[in-house]
């Protein structure tokens, strides 16, 4: 039988997760994740556990056959926030964005004004600013521009990821050293803007990996 340490161990590496990104997800620092593996905090508290769990979206009983005796693990928290994933938005000439013709509904930290939704990021042109590939980000439906916030537009095309800076709208291609301005025309709209960005974790058919908040370079 596995114990607390290898069991969090075997679901980090299945997720593809290093220890620092582990630590990043579920609040922990990474000294304490490592010592957890390593066997040496068997007798985790229930705080470590709720954490733990919600990194990897596993129950809240999943560990219990692994912890120690008289440690115990309570009910998640009943005010438990979610938004619904419409489709992607591309982050990158080359990407395509589409529509999910399934119902995905996704955990979130906190709840979001009326209207809020998900769009999972395909495309790598934003990896600098700490949005990447496979991300989810929240879309807040605000349309005033604000200086240094991301923005989605929509399109016939589906939506792309911008960005509102020195006055005018930004998008970013793969082979562009600069960001190229854009200029907002008939056929598209800003949607929204980029609220909190999340990095991928197995979850249901969309990959999600613990809350990151969306940085500026």
């Amino acid at each position: 039988m596995l114990t607390l340490g290898e069991e969090i161990k075997r679901l980090r590496l299945e997720a593809g997760m290093t220890q620092g990104e582990l630590s990043q997800a579920a609040g922990i620092s990474q000294p304490m994740i490592a010592l957890i593996e390593f066997g040496k905090r068997e007798g985790t508290n229930s705080k470590y556990i709720n954490k733990l769990c919600a990194a990897f979206n596993v129950p809240t009983d999943h560990f219990a056959q692994f912890i120690s005796p008289g440690v115990s693990v309570p009910p998640p928290p009943s005010n438990q926030h979610t938004l619904n994933v419409l489709g992607t938005v591309a982050a990158g000439t080359m990407d395509v964005p589409e529509l999910f013709t399934e119902s995905i509904t996704i955990p979130v930290s906190e709840s979001y004004p009326k209207g809020s939704f998900a769009l999972k990021v395909v495309g790598r042109s934003c990896e600098k600013w700490h949005i990447l590939n496979g991300d989810i980000v929240v879309v807040v439906p605000n349309v005033d521009l604000i200086e240094g916030e991301f923005y989605v537009i929509g399109s016939a095309e589906g939506h792309t990821l911008k960005t509102y800076r020195d006055g005018k709208l930004w998008q970013f291609r793969p082979d562009d050293v600069e960001p190229v301005e854009f200029k907002l025309s008939g056929s598209c709209r800003v949607v929204g803007h980029v609220a909190m960005t999340y990095g991928p974790r197995k979850f249901g058919s969309i990959e999600m990996r613990g809350k990151r908040s969306k940085k500026q370079d």
